[in-house]
């Protein structure tokens, strides 16, 4: 019933195809305990980018709910490292496609072609916007991208290409960004 139990299952069934595909089709973290054979398995893979983001939360006490949540935050980076690991998925636009609309910052994981789509780009920096730090190639310096990205997090200004910064629209937005940012500040200490 919980998916995370396959950590506890029988070794045999980490490489049963079912199973995985079962477990990581409700919660993608159960794909840290398939076989590494399992983990190179497009199917398995594909499911488990899928259900990044959506899973069931874990069965148990609200103490154990809560503690596996938190867990899940933390290694989810580590996850998303993992999956896009395997050289194929890395380059594998469907699969980058399903990691990084749950999780922006997972393009730093895929290869430097992937990174410099510009449509992977954009769904990256819409997710959140300091992915615009791991966009490769020209698209790094794509006015639709930047302002994707600094129109999702502020934060991404940082990562705005110097040339770029001289653009009057990129100019105007980041102006507001900042007098966002102050106005915020300015709330957070009354």
């Amino acid at each position: 019933r919980d998916p995370m139990s396959l950590r506890y299952a029988a070794s045999r069934c980490f490489d049963d195809r079912d199973i995985v595909l079962a477990a990581v089709s409700r919660q993608g973290l159960a794909l840290q305990y398939a076989s590494a054979r399992m983990r190179h398995n497009r199917d398995i893979v594909e499911a488990a980018a899928r259900s990044m983001g959506r899973g069931a939360p874990p069965e148990g006490s609200g103490i154990f709910r809560s503690m596996m949540v938190s867990e899940e935050a933390e290694d989810m980076d580590q996850l998303w490292a993992a999956l896009l690991s395997v050289p194929r998925f890395r380059s594998d636009r469907e699969i980058v496609r399903g990691v990084v609309q749950h999780d922006g910052l997972a393009l730093r994981h895929a290869s430097h072609e992937v990174r410099a789509d510009n449509w992977l780009a954009q769904l990256a920096c819409a997710q959140n916007g300091c992915a615009l730090e791991f966009v490769a190639g020209n698209t790094r310096v794509d006015l639709d991208v930047i302002l994707t990205a600094v129109r999702q997090n502020s934060e991404a200004a940082a990562f705005v290409p110097s040339p770029m910064r001289e653009s009057d629209e990129i100019k105007a937005l980041l102006e507001a960004a900042a007098a966002r940012d102050a106005e915020s500040d300015g709330d957070s200490r009354e």
